[in-house]
């Protein structure tokens, strides 16, 4: 390290002596020039007892120059009460920690993300963040934008969760927590963060839903014959801080398609030499498995159904026919769903057979 420094000033010097021999000067760079650039990527979260800060570290110096070398980074954070809070006044940071850069090459520090845990908090506080690089020289680099956090008690869990499937959706209910994480009582409306879980995969925020005023919420966003695991998180809202409270009990849903297709429509029977030629009109449904024929006489009171398998197009011909018998037929659609739902008949036509 040190042998690679004293080259690079080395040549340094000798670059500017040459320019000095032709009479031109190079300018100096300002000290505050050659510190960090300010890291990027900065943000907070909260996390169960803790705030979590995460940035990126800088590549480069103020000035533009890459930034070889440096040591690791100064997190400022200034506290006061919700009581000493004054938005807009100077934040005046009372509390400094050294967080040490862990050593990835400057070509890969900025996809390497630092993260610094606060533990050391109070109910009933708001907290301001910033971020220092350090490099090797211990030059202090530029102040990231603030973050701040308004710490307080967080809700309980919902209670009584509750799930009914249907065809397509899942529908939840839920009872409102009483009691923040201190034991003091909700004094305040509460929203929702619903968390679902399809299948074996880890849970996710349904994001598309956003916070929810209310307790229920029907999920149209399901595929029938699925399995999903719900949770809900209890949120308080307080200044510009967003406070999850612990997770619900989790209940799983299983919806099911149980909406047959339409009856089939535009029935015709002729008869023909080969027998009788039954047409109708395509069904349009996305999941549409076929159709059943259905087949009784003047004799027979129920209806037998003519398909050894589901027929995929809107003929069929019965040639199992007696000459000057009278048929009545009707046609079924049904869907490709495990429990095969079938539409009612369609409208009944009869024909005598020639």
């Amino acid at each position: 390290m040190i042998r690679s420094l004293s080259w690079r000033m080395v040549i340094i010097t000798g670059l500017a002596l040459g320019l000095l021999a032709c009479g031109k000067k190079m300018p100096p760079r300002p000290p505050r020039e050659v510190v960090p650039q300010a890291v990027t990527g900065f943000s907070a979260r909260l996390a169960e007892k803790a705030i979590v800060l995460t940035w990126k570290a800088p590549i480069k110096r103020k000035d533009g120059s890459p930034l070889i070398r440096f040591s690791g980074f100064r997190v400022l954070r200034a506290s006061y009460t919700f009581a000493e809070d004054c938005p807009g006044c100077p934040v005046h940071y009372t509390d400094i920690f050294n967080v040490r850069w862990p050593g990835p090459n400057k070509e890969t520090a900025a996809d390497n993300l630092v993260q610094f845990v606060d533990t050391d908090l109070a109910y009933g506080h708001k907290y301001v963040y910033t971020i220092q690089a350090v490099d090797d020289d211990g030059r202090i680099g530029e102040e990231v934008s603030p973050v701040i956090i308004y710490w307080a008690a967080p809700p309980g869990p919902p209670a009584a969760l509750n799930v009914q499937a249907g065809d397509g959706q899942v529908v939840l209910g839920w009872k409102a927590p009483e009691k923040l994480a201190d034991g003091s009582s909700v004094g305040e409306p509460l929203s929702y963060y619903i968390y679902r879980r399809e299948g074996d995969r880890p849970y996710e925020r349904l994001l598309m839903v956003g916070l929810l005023s209310n307790s229920a919420f029907t999920d149209t966003s399901t595929a029938n014959d699925a399995f999903y695991t719900y949770r809900v998180r209890a949120v308080r809202s307080v200044k510009t801080t967003l406070i999850e409270g612990p997770e619900s009990e989790e209940v799983t849903a299983l919806p099911k398609d149980m909406t047959p297709p339409a009856p089939p429509t535009g029935l015709s029977a002729i008869a023909s030499p080969e027998g009788i030629v039954l047409r109708w009109i395509d069904n349009t449904e996305a999941d549409l498995a076929g159709y059943r024929v259905y087949r009784r006489t003047k004799e027979e009171d129920k209806w037998r159904c003519l398909s050894r398998a589901l027929e995929k197009s809107g003929r069929y011909t019965d040639k199992e026919v007696r000459k000057g018998e009278v048929y009545h037929y009707a046609v079924t659609a049904l869907d490709s769903s495990p429990r095969q739902n079938e539409s009612t008949m369609s409208l009944e036509v009869s024909v005598w057979a020639e």
